[in-house]
């Protein structure tokens, strides 16, 4: 039975799904090896994914959404500019470039809360893997975030 409004899919079902999904897309774009076009490739998913968001507000204010962007580099520019799509781009795109790691259900989850932990937070604990990909793309120097896979290196970080 659908009901306006009600997710009948589970997180864990949208989690193996997305996983399946980008595990396909590391298997492709694994492939290649123009690391650019590769990365454009899926900052163009991420940008598509804000797409009905950005028409519905242009819609709202009544602005021609035709002329927000005249550029790709305006649209790489935009992402960048908000600080949970920027995270959340360059944290896919960094764990698109290991070949050897598969995509888990729970990776979805993960990166939909890092995306938000790490621009806001001052120290975020979090499994070594994404410790791993946040340093990589150096997100914790851009927001400066503390990222730790234990709890202790946290707290022995706090000034006492």
């Amino acid at each position: 039975m659908d009901i306006d409004g009600l997710d009948r899919i589970t997180q864990h079902r949208r989690g193996a799904r997305y996983a399946e999904q980008q595990q396909i897309r590391t298997d492709w774009l694994n492939k290649s090896e123009n690391r650019v076009m590769l990365d454009r490739f899926l900052l163009s998913e991420d940008f598509n994914d804000l797409l009905e968001d950005i028409n519905q507000v242009c819609d709202l204010h009544r602005l021609n959404p035709y002329k927000l962007f005249q550029s790709r580099e305006e649209i790489i520019d935009f992402i960048k500019s908000v600080p949970t799509r920027d995270v959340f781009s360059a944290l896919r795109i960094t764990r698109h470039r290991n070949k050897q790691k598969r995509w888990e259900q729970h990776d979805f989850a993960d990166l939909l809360a890092l995306s938000v932990a790490i621009p806001y937070c001052d120290v975020v604990v979090t499994e070594k893997q994404w410790c791993h990909i946040t340093k990589q793309a150096r997100l914790d120097k851009k927001y400066g975030t503390l990222m730790v896979h234990k709890l202790e290196d946290a707290l022995s970080s706090l000034p006492t």
